[in-house]
């Protein structure tokens, strides 16, 4: 969604991969050690904690004053946004239906920031 604040990013899989790859370590790592090596957690379990329990919907918003630069791919239908803001969630990857009418709306609101892809 995008507004006169800036743009809200809404879905389950708003943190990056390597913030998703590190929390499942970190639960792995710590079922180990609270158990005494007794239960360590695989990978699909942790997996489906992380994705489905613990890294529920979420929602992001980025300022228009804190965005530095987009890249749009349109063969992918893919939005490319760098801010401002916490290492977990910039850069974030947008990969949305409504990719056309987006891209145009950044064309229009912050055309000095568009790197290309």
């Amino acid at each position: 969604m995008m507004n006169d604040d800036g743009i809200t990013i809404e879905g389950r899989h708003v943190k990056s991969m390597g913030v998703r790859w590190g929390i499942g370590f970190l639960i792995m790592l710590a079922s180990g050690i609270l158990s005494r090596g007794a239960i360590v957690l695989g990978i699909i379990p942790v997996y489906l904690l992380v994705e489905y329990v613990i890294l529920k919907r979420e929602n992001i918003t980025i300022p228009w004053e804190k965005l530095r630069a987009y890249a749009v791919n349109p063969k992918k239908k893919l939005i490319g946004l760098d801010f401002e803001g916490s290492g977990g969630t910039s850069p974030a990857i947008i990969q949305t239906e409504q990719f056309q009418d987006i891209a145009a709306k950044l064309r229009s609101r912050v055309p000095d920031l568009y790197v290309g892809m």
